[in-house]
C-alpha cells in the first residue's frame, strides 16, 4: 500500500467520509486506487472492485494461488480504469476490471532486477528483466536484458529489445509518447524504441528513474528530482529541479499527467508538484491509514475511509512539523528539520528533543555551535554570522548574552 497524499494549498472543508470496504477484503489485501479516485481494488486470494462512493461491490472473481507482491491500475483509458497489472514472484497478470477476467497471465523465472510499468496511454506495459519463457522468441545472452513491450488489451508482444548490459538497473518509464522506454543503467539513461536500432544513452548521476512528464524524464538523486531533456541530456529548463527538505530514501511514484511526484517515508509524506517546484511534507503517523493519491486529491483507507478534494483544505493536524533525517531524534546522536521555522539541528538528543552539544542552523544562514538543553540553546557556544564572523555567547533558553 502506498501512504501518499496531494499537497493541498487552501485550507478549507474537511475530509469527505466514504463508505468502507466491503466484505471479503482483508487486512493483508493489497489496495489500489484509480486516479479518478472512484474505483478501488483489493488483490488477496481474490480480486474485488467496488466503488469508493456508495461502497458496492463491483466484480468479485478467483486469483491463482500466489503471495502478490503488488498491484498497479492502468491511467485512463477511454475515461475509465480498465486494467490491473497483478505482480508476484513467479507469475505476471493482466486483469480486465469489467469482467475480473485475466487478459494474459504469464509464469516468470526470478531475476533479481525487473520493472513493470503501465504506458500514458493506458493501452500497453513495460517490462524489463522479465525472463517471461513463453514469451521468448530468441536466445537470451548471459549479460542482456529483456525489454518487452506488451498489448494490455490482448496481453500479446508489440516489441522485443535486448539492452546489453551487466550494471545495475535503476528503474524504467515509458515516455509521454507510450512508444519509448527509458531505463537507468548505473550512470546512464538509456532510451530504447520504438525501433530495434532506435537507442541513445544520457549520462547523468542519478539514484533511481521515477517517471517522465510531457517533456521530461524525472531521476530522483538524494534529496532532489531532476527533469531532464530526452532529446539532448540536458536538464530540461534552468530550474528543472525540485528540492526536498531532506535526503529522500522511500519509494517514489509518479502520476498520470506528470505533475506530482510521491515519496513515503517512514515518519512522513513529501507531495512534489514538477510544476511549481514546490514540496508539501505531511506527517505519516497523523493519517490514520494509508492513503492514495488521485488527479484532484487523495482517499485514505484506514479503520475509516475519507476523500480530500485538491479545492477544500487539508486538516492542519496531517502537516508534518518537523522531520527526523539521522538517528532516531529521541536520544544519541541525530539530525533534525523545523519546517516551520526552517531551522536544522545536528547533535545530542535526550527524550526527543536537542539536548547536550549540538549545532543549529538559522533560516538567515546564522550558525549556533554549544551546548542545548530540553530543545533550545542553554549555555555556552559560539554565534557565526552568514558574513562568517564568530562570536562567544552564553544561551538562556534559546536567548543570547555575552559571556
Amino acid at each position: 500500500m502506498w501512504p501518499l497524499l496531494i499537497a493541498l494549498a487552501a485550507l478549507g472543508a474537511g475530509p469527505e467520509s466514504l463508505p468502507g470496504p466491503p466484505r471479503g477484503v482483508s487486512r493483508e489485501a493489497l489496495i489500489a486506487i484509480g486516479e479518478d479516485g472512484r474505483d478501488a481494488v483489493a488483490v488477496g486470494r481474490d480480486l474485488l472492485v467496488w466503488d469508493l462512493t456508495t461502497g458496492k461491490k463491483r466484480i468479485s472473481a478467483k486469483l491463482p494461488a500466489e503471495k502478490w507482491q503488488s498491484v498497479a491500475l492502468a491511467p485512463h483509458t477511454d475515461g475509465e480504469v480498465e486494467r490491473a497489472l497483478l505482480v508476484a514472484t513467479r507469475r505476471l497478470m493482466i486483469v480486465h476490471l469489467r469482467t475480473g477476467r485475466a487478459i494474459a497471465e504469464w509464469r516468470v523465472t526470478t531475476d533479481a532486477q525487473r520493472y513493470a510499468f503501465w504506458s500514458p496511454d493506458g493501452r500497453k506495459v513495460g517490462l524489463v528483466g522479465w525472463d517471461i519463457p513463453a514469451l521468448r522468441t530468441t536466445p537470451r545472452g548471459r549479460d542482456e536484458v529483456p525489454v518487452l513491450i506488451i498489448d494490455a488489451e490482448v496481453g500479446s508482444v508489440i516489441s522485443e529489445l535486448r539492452l546489453p548490459v551487466a550494471a545495475t538497473l535503476t528503474g524504467a518509464t515509458f515516455l509521454r509518447d507510450s512508444r519509448t522506454i527509458v531505463v537507468g543503467v548505473g550512470a546512464r539513461l538509456v532510451v530504447l524504441g520504438p525501433g530495434p536500432n532506435d537507442a541513445r544513452t544520457i549520462a547523468i548521476d542519478h539514484e533511481r528513474v521515477i517517471g517522465a512528464t510531457r517533456d521530461a524524464i524525472v531521476v530522483q538523486r538524494r534529496g532532489t528530482f531532476v527533469l531532464v531533456d530526452p532529446a539532448s541530456g540536458a536538464r530540461a529548463s534552468n530550474q528543472g529541479i525540485v528540492r526536498a527538505p531532506v535526503e529522500l530514501t522511500g519509494e517514489a511514484r509518479m502520476l498520470p499527467g506528470g505533475r506530482w511526484v510521491y515519496v513515503a517515508g517512514s515518519d512522513a509524506v513529501f507531495a512534489c508538484d514538477l510544476g511549481r517546484r514546490e514540496v508539501t511534507v505531511l506527517d505519516a503517523s497523523a493519517l490514520a491509514g494509508d492513503a492514495f493519491p488521485t488527479t484532484d486529491g487523495f482517499v485514505v483507507v484506514g479503520k475509516k475511509v475519507a476523500r480530500v478534494d485538491s479545492t477544500g483544505g487539508l486538516p492542519d493536524a496531517w502537516k508534518a512539523r518537523r522531520l527526523c533525517s539521522r538517528g532516531t531524534c529521541q536520544s544519541g546522536d541525530g539530525a533534525m528539520v523545523d519546517l516551520v521555522d526552517n531551522r536544522v539541528y545536528s547533535g545530542d538528543f535526550k527524550r526527543g528533543e536537542p539536548d547536550g552539544q549540538g549545532m543549529l542552523r538559522y533560516e538567515d544562514g546564522s550558525v549556533y555551535v554549544g551546548a542545548f538543553a530540553r530543545g533550545k540553546p542553554h549555555g555556552p557556544g559560539r554565534l557565526i554570522t552568514p558574513s562568517g564572523s564568530e562570536r562567544q555567547v552564553r544561551a538562556v533558553e534559546g536567548r543570547w548574552a555575552t559571556p
